[in-house]
């Protein structure tokens, strides 16, 4: 039976909630008979190895009791065993076979490589299967005996490996049970890639490369029948055929591979800055050049080592290790074996993997092929692992001991701020016109999400730093006294409008626009001048009152009007020419509301009042229920005073009126 182990209110619980697995980082799946564990696999957050032997003892006493359900239902349907009949060995040829092979194996401890070494049984099989063969044969016996020769050579040297390990503590390669082959790591071998590493364990070898993205774009996304979302952090294993001699297509990831790579992705997730801290995305490729056991976590190494050449601030250096195990099936008595090689996984009893910190394991897997380990033997095995795993890391360390500083100059430049949400509008613009421009100007790529939070991300800082300079400007609050240098885009006769940094126009009125008096405002300045300008305040509706600041070498109003008006009486400017009469009725458009009323542009250089009690037949609060910016209205010239300025009145379309006349109608009946 199996079970799942995780924390519940800090405390190891059985089957929990799937949403508490995921919040407290604890996974475990144990799976065992009444006496032992068959299998495990789990991945944590730095669990010390006496709570791991807890949680497996734990889920062992919950295996007990779904048994014994089990049995119960067994005794119920009496289920009729089917009988097996093994095939009968063919004595004579075993005792040709043994006689053959079994007195050269003792020399085999001279070799140094896994090449050598198969090049000795490979020639102890060519001999065994020319003396296994005394007569003529058909193509198809042929190749049936030489498979029985093949599979009898292979199981003499499972047995004198398994012998010298049981009785003398002899590895073929000559190492002690509890020792590691030698170690080798080197960060920065690939010197254009974000980040990368070689970690080599014997003749286990492997390339992690790191590669940073900078976009939603470049995140996994996650699409199943129980989970939906994106992923950020990845970690990929190829195994290539070259990595073990051989020479085969390249197709699609296996399922050995996927599943490496994520027990590798497991083992390292636990350390990964969260994206708060590190918003980039991660992906690791482990690139397996060579194998003789334990890949895997060979990955796992070389994946910590990359991170940190890459600059990714990972809380601390994670490596794993295999462990073995020989047992003999009569006496009972096992050795465990550190760092296994892939014929001592082959023929050996258990692949035990374990990768962890220096403070905790992160994740473990165990594979057995003898009927199950006990709670004593777990503890031993990640007892001996830990202590393996201090030394790889020591080496780890060695070679880098800390992230790097700062990312590769090649990497992505990424920028994370928070903005208003109530101003996301206005930094994507109407049908996206704000954000296509910053993205065409400064070459950055702008990702929004719903609360606020904009990822901003270019080849190169300077791109970033230009798109959150224009994102800061759209978003922030102008304080009174802040200073801008701008341009005018259009003069009216009450005053200038000027393009403000978050993309809108802001008004200085005529009053505002020199420390004189201003006869006419288009002699003040014109659309494209570049002015500087003061906040000094804001009206009712929020909208920012500005004053022009003059520079040096910048001609008063007053000294404008002046020059401008050639021979007129100073403060007494002539009359205008009028170029529409008092009782014209003429549409234009609403350029500005205030609060007392509406300025309505009537041509290119005449702008006429409508005041708010001449907007509408019935009472109006606020001008913007009527009119607003932008809106064509059709007005009548009231009045023309002294200056020039238009005093109008709005005409009422048909439909308006006739919906008021309704309104009063009602009202009357309703008296």
């Amino acid at each position: 039976a199996g079970v799942r182990i995780g924390l519940e209110d800090g405390r190891l619980a059985v089957n929990p909630e799937a949403t508490s697995q995921e919040e407290n980082g604890v996974e475990i799946t144990v799976v065992g008979t009444k006496k032992t564990v068959t299998m495990v696999e789990g991945q944590m957050k730095e669990l010390p190895e006496e709570e791991l032997v807890e949680a497996v003892d734990l889920a062992h006493r919950a295996i007990q009791e779904m048994l014994a359900l089990q049995e119960k239902f067994v005794d119920r349907i009496q289920p009729r065993k089917v009988e097996f009949t093994p095939v009968i060995e063919d004595s004579v040829l075993r005792e040709r076979v043994q006689s053959v092979v079994c007195p050269q194996f003792p020399s085999m401890h001279g070799f140094s490589t896994k090449r050598e070494l198969n090049d000795f049984v490979g020639s102890l099989r060519e001999q065994a299967i020319e003396t296994a063969i005394t007569e003529e044969l058909s193509v198809e016996e042929r190749t049936k005996l030489e498979r029985r020769v093949s599979s009898l050579v292979d199981g003499f040297y499972g047995e004198y490996m398994r012998q010298g390990i049981l009785e003398r503590d002899e590895r073929i390669d000559g190492r002690r049970p509890d020792d590691l082959r030698q170690i080798s790591c080197q960060v920065g071998s690939l010197p254009r890639a974000h980040g990368s590493a070689v970690f080599t364990r014997g003749e286990t070898q492997s390339l992690g490369v790191v590669t940073l993205g900078a976009s939603r774009s470049d995140e996994q996304i996650i699409d199943q029948m129980m989970k939906e979302g994106r992923k950020r952090f990845m970690v990929h294993y190829n195994f290539p055929p070259f990595s073990v001699g051989e020479v085969s297509p390249l197709r699609g990831p296996s399922r050995r591979s996927i599943g490496h790579g994520y027990l590798a992705e497991g083992a390292l997730r636990s350390v990964v800055p969260n994206e708060e801290d590190f918003p980039y995305t991660i992906r690791i490729v482990s690139e397996i050049l060579e194998s003789n056991g334990s890949s895997s976590m060979a990955s796992v190494c070389s994946g910590s080592l990359a991170m940190m050449d890459a600059g990714v601030p990972i809380k601390k250096a994670i490596a794993g290790i295999a462990m073995g195990m020989v047992e003999d099936p009569i006496s009972k008595k096992r050795v465990i074996l550190t760092d296994i090689t892939g014929d001592e996984d082959h023929y050996g009893d258990m692949d035990f993997k374990v990768a962890g910190t220096y403070d905790g394991v992160t994740a473990f897997q165990l594979d057995v092929k003898v009927g199950g380990i006990s709670k004593e033997t777990i503890r031993e095995v990640l007892s001996k692992a830990k202590r393996a795993r201090l030394i790889i890391l020591d080496e780890m360390t060695r070679a880098i001991p800390a992230p790097r500083e700062h990312l590769s100059s090649f990497a992505p430049s990424l920028v994370t701020i928070n903005i208003p949400v109530e101003k996301i509008g206005a930094v994507i613009g109407p049908g996206g016109k704000m954000i296509r421009k910053i993205i065409e100007e400064t070459g950055a790529t702008i990702d929004i999400d719903d609360d606020g939070r904009v990822t901003l991300a270019g080849v190169d800082s300077e791109a970033v730093a230009a798109a959150q300079e224009r994102i800061e400007d759209l978003t922030s609050e102008l304080e009174i006294g802040t200073v801008i240098a701008t341009k005018v885009t259009r003069v009216v006769d009450f005053g200038a409008f000027v393009e403000l940094k978050n993309g809108s126009e802001g008004l200085v009125h005529v009053s505002h626009l020199a420390s004189g008096y201003v006869d006419n405002v288009r002699d003040s300045g014109k659309p494209g001048d570049e002015i500087t300008v003061e906040v000094i305040g804001e009206d009712k509706m929020g909208r920012p009152d500005l004053k022009r600041v003059e520079g040096e070498g910048e001609s008063s109003g007053q000294e404008r009007a002046k020059t401008s008006s050639k021979g007129r009486q100073r403060g007494r400017p002539a009359k205008p020419e009028n170029k529409i009469k008092v009782g014209a009725v003429i549409e234009g458009t609403v350029a500005n509301t205030t609060d007392y009323g509406a300025f309505v542009e009537l041509g290119s250089d005449i702008t006429g009042l409508i005041h708010i009690s001449e907007l509408s037949d019935n009472y109006v609060k606020h001008v913007e229920d009527v009119v607003k910016m932008g809106d064509r209205v059709t007005v009548e010239v009231l009045k023309i005073d002294e200056r020039g300025r238009y005093k109008l009145r709005r005409i009422i379309p048909a439909e308006e009126k006739e919906k008021n006349d309704t309104k009063e109608l009602d009202f009357e009946d309703r008296w």
